[in-house]
């Protein structure tokens, strides 16, 4: 890479949308997906970074959430769930929700899964093996891109 980055537009550009491209060309590839789930969920750190102090960008992070609900959650759980999941109390972790796949209704958040992180992660993103792979993701993602893409949405 040939430039830092250094503010969130660098972050937006040279991060979340290249990952956002090669996702797009390729959206069963669960690689892929992860990738622009976390780039996706960091950047609204990397804006509210840029607020100060703390309490507007904990203000900034609510409103954008409410703003874009409920893809910034699911965008938030796929990249955090994937992060922190417990190994010894789940075999895998993929990226499908619902036994369709698509339905965001019931979307495959375990109960029984004990609270286990520190990191203050709820339930494990759960799912069953699909033929779509993470094609469910591709509206959230779309949309959270989207709005992103409106710079007013930064503010």
């Amino acid at each position: 890479m040939d430039r830092c980055i250094e503010s969130p537009e660098d972050f937006f550009n040279l991060i979340v949308t290249p990952d956002f491209e090669d996702y797009l060309n390729d959206p069963k590839n669960i690689r892929m997906a992860f990738h622009v789930c976390m780039a996706l969920d960091h950047l609204v750190d990397w804006i509210a970074l840029s607020k100060a102090p703390a309490e507007t960008r904990k203000n900034f992070i609510e409103k954008k959430y409410s703003q874009c609900f409920p893809h910034l959650e699911i965008i938030h759980n796929v990249s955090v769930n994937a992060k922190h999941f417990n190994p010894h109390t789940v075999s895998k972790i993929n990226f499908g929700i619902t036994q369709n796949g698509m339905s965001i209704d019931d979307w495959g958040m375990t109960d029984d899964v004990p609270d286990w992180d520190t990191y203050g992660v709820g339930p494990q993103v759960m799912a069953k093996e699909q033929e779509k792979g993470p094609l469910w993701l591709l509206n959230s993602i779309t949309a959270v891109y989207s709005f992103w893409t409106n710079r007013d949405n930064w503010n």
